[in-house]
């Protein structure tokens, strides 16, 4: 059977506790099970007695839920990366230092989620909306958006002035067709909007991005956006590759070198 929300508990528990309460509420909301993985870190006693303390937290925040633990023999990277396998959402904290190789390669939607959080059910879902944002991330954040009952706040992530700003209803439109019961809105972010879509994540319940086709090499000079952003928003950030993966990470861009991804 498929496992549709997985939580990778990567250290004594409490400073992850937000993590797992994400996870348990959106296997909840997707009527799913969810698996809570504990990787090769720490001793025998130690890595059962965190899990114990993540079931039970698990349990407080939705008591319904099927739940399955699991010991894995692998160190945190690897753990994540088997158990994101069969999984359709891979949660991860954000403290996790297994979350910069995880946003390049996972090939499931990732969400990350900041040790901050304070468990926040209102606000809207965030969409950045990019000219490579893939349509699996924009149906990934209006299905989020109906799941929970909210808002969807779109954001134009333009790439230079000359990006024109008619476009996003294009992006949207099948989006707004398949999920009528959402009720979006819109809003622009002009070159670098690392700190636009951080402070609107402030008020957010999930932020969506897309992932990053800028490659490995390029991403050392200058980081991508979404990188940056999962490591400073305080909301959630869910990170959706393609349709196509990539199933690894690429040294370079799938798109070539543009001089907007040198500047932003």
């Amino acid at each position: 059977m498929t496992v549709d929300v997985v939580t990778v508990v990567l250290a004594p528990p409490d400073p992850y506790v937000p993590a797992v309460r994400w996870a348990a509420r959106a296997a909840s909301r997707r009527r799913a099970p969810l698996r809570i993985v504990v990787p090769a870190t720490g001793s025998p006693a130690q890595r059962r007695t965190w899990l114990r303390a993540a079931l039970t937290r698990s349990r407080r925040a939705a008591p319904r839920i099927v739940v399955t633990p699991v010991l894995s023999d692998e160190g945190d990277d690897r753990a994540a990366r088997i158990a994101a396998a069969d999984a359709a959402v891979l949660v991860v904290p954000g403290g996790s230092p297994a979350v910069p190789g995880l946003l390049r390669s996972v090939t499931c939607p990732l969400v990350v989620v900041p040790a901050g959080w304070a468990g926040r059910d209102t606000g809207p879902v965030l969409l950045a909306v990019g000219p490579s944002t893939s349509d699996t991330a924009v149906a990934f954040a209006f299905a989020e958006a109906e799941r929970s009952g909210s808002d969807l706040l779109a954001v134009h992530v333009r790439h230079g002035r000359s990006d024109p700003l008619d476009g996003l209803d294009d992006r949207l439109g099948l989006a707004v067709a398949a999920f009528p019961d959402v009720t979006v809105r819109t809003d622009v972010a002009d070159e670098r909007c690392e700190a636009h879509l951080t402070r609107l994540a402030t008020d957010a319940r999930l932020l969506v991005m897309g992932r990053s086709a800028r490659g490995v090499l390029l991403d050392r000079l200058r980081p991508s956006p979404t990188r940056l952003v999962a490591g400073l928003a305080r909301c959630p950030v869910a990170v959706v590759p393609g349709e196509d993966g990539p199933v690894r990470a690429s040294l370079l861009p799938e798109h070539g070198v543009r001089m907007a991804d040198l500047l932003r």
